[in-house]
């Protein structure tokens, strides 16, 4: 994703006030790669900082594999994914080399230290690896199962230069990193802006606090991406009456914006010389797969665009067939080099090639307008995404049912009016009055950090 030295350029300033040269960075990662085997997995408890995403760059250019969780990850599911994977590295900050390594059966292993973070060995081994595979990616909001998207070199070149050219992105932007980095969509925006050798603004801060745009306006940031829910709050917070002057582009992908929302960024968008793009992508497709062109931001309310440059999308109805009629309902189809090479559930499945043929079909119902734009309006299957991160509703149900004593329990989607209308999940099952208060407390601690989700997604009735 970086190359050698060449002319320099600032390639991160963090919170912090930190600035790294792209020479220094190609610095760092040489002293990096150095202390890791190719073709080995490189699990990386990703946070926004610089460590994180050495580790990230290193891997790619030693050709081992990253495989990029959240550091908020528990000791038993990060025992589980090296036991499944044979992962033979960990990168880690040192405050969890302390407390989360699982019950510090690694420490002896500790090979480098960098950052605030540490490399530590398993004593495990990978031995069979496709050539192709270049990234793993948890299916976002995996409930502690170790199913992952295989990602390969072609994937991640095919999105970044894709997702580059429709942006516009170039030296001059400078991104802050609004979404976490083991997400398919705050990983984009990494690597699309490392690719064109622009500046990220690194802080691991929500959009919901001052100092995260005290940061932005600081250092004169030009483009901030963001899941529905982050665009609810910030116009619950009166977004349009900041004085945000460098910001040039808004992006909003990982769900559906609600109207409101829309409208009131496009307006805002329209006002002050901004570009906004509602964009639509899964996981399995390397981040993107659509986005609505910027002529059309606000005559196409609701639309989720048109397919990426290099990438085509269609409607299929039941039986695999195109549906050419507008406005015609079926499940949206996509093809483009950026489609993954398939899903892994171990180290069994690391050897696999191309199994979905550039292929994805995304199980979301949508039907595409007289003008050729697209729109989705349900799901196949029982998935909801909330806040950017994918929940499988039966998953959830099996790892409750697992939990908690084989109770029936049954989840469902609802809608949440609090504060800023959002989606939330109802747990119910048979036996619930019989549930004492901590009983039901531990019962949502526990959906927190299996999906991690913020309590306040999940409601038991």
């Amino acid at each position: 994703m970086v190359e050698g030295k060449c002319e320099d350029g600032i390639a991160i300033i963090n919170d912090n006030d930190e600035v790294i040269t792209y020479n220094q960075l190609a610095d760092y990662i040489e002293d990096f790669y150095e202390h890791i085997e190719p073709r080995q997995i490189v699990l990386i408890m990703a946070k926004n900082n610089v460590a994180s995403i050495i580790g990230y760059l290193s891997c790619m250019k030693n050709k081992s594999i990253p495989f990029l969780v959240r550091d908020s990850a528990k000791s038993e599911v990060i025992e589980k994914y090296i036991e499944d994977y044979d992962i033979k590295y960990v990168w880690l900050s040192d405050e969890l080399f302390v407390d989360n390594v699982p019950n510090l059966k690694y420490k002896e292993g500790k090979v480098f230290e960098r950052f605030g973070y540490s490399l530590v060995t398993t004593g495990k081994e990978l031995c069979k690896v496709n050539e192709e595979l270049a990234l793993l990616l948890t299916t976002s909001g995996s409930t502690g199962s170790s199913k992952c998207v295989r990602i390969s070199y072609k994937n991640i070149e095919s999105n970044t230069k894709n997702i580059s050219e429709y942006l516009n992105i170039s030296e001059r932007d400078k991104a802050i990193t609004s979404l976490p980095m083991n997400y398919t969509y705050g990983l984009s925006v990494i690597n699309t802006h490392l690719y064109k050798r622009a500046t990220l603004l690194l802080t691991d801060k929500a959009p919901y606090e001052k100092v995260f745009w005290d940061f932005f306006n600081k250092y004169e940031g030009t483009s901030f991406a963001g899941v529905p829910y982050t665009y609810e709050i910030l116009k619950k917070m009166g977004f349009a009456k900041n004085n945000v002057s460098t910001l040039q582009i808004l992006t909003v992908a990982g769900g559906k914006l609600g109207l409101e929302e829309e409208k009131y960024f496009i307006d805002y968008s329209i006002k002050n010389n901004k570009k906004f793009y509602v964009m639509y992508g899964q996981t399995e497709a390397t981040a993107r797969i659509s986005y609505r062109p910027l002529e059309v931001m606000d005559k196409k309310l609701g639309s989720i665009g048109k397919a990426i440059p290099n990438g085509k999308m269609w409607i299929e109805n039941s039986d695999g067939i195109h549906i050419t009629e507008s406005n015609k309902t079926g499940e949206i189809v996509y093809c483009g080099d950026n489609v993954a090479m398939g899903y892994a559930y171990g180290k069994q499945d690391l050897e696999k090639g191309y199994e979905w043929g550039n292929i994805l079909h995304t199980k979301d119902i949508g039907y595409i307008d007289d003008d050729g734009y697209f729109y989705v309006c349900g799901r196949k299957d029982r998935m909801v995404k909330i806040n950017g991160i994918r929940v499988e509703l039966d998953e959830l149900e099996k790892d409750l049912r697992k939990e908690f004593n084989g109770n029936d329990f049954y989840c469902e989607t609802e809608k949440c009016m609090d504060s800023v209308c959002f989606t939330r999940i109802k747990i119910m099952f048979k036996a619930i009055n019989t549930l004492a208060t901590y009983e039901r407390e531990e019962l949502i601690r526990f959906i927190s950090e299996r999906t991690g989700l913020s309590k306040r997604y999940f409601r038991i009735s």
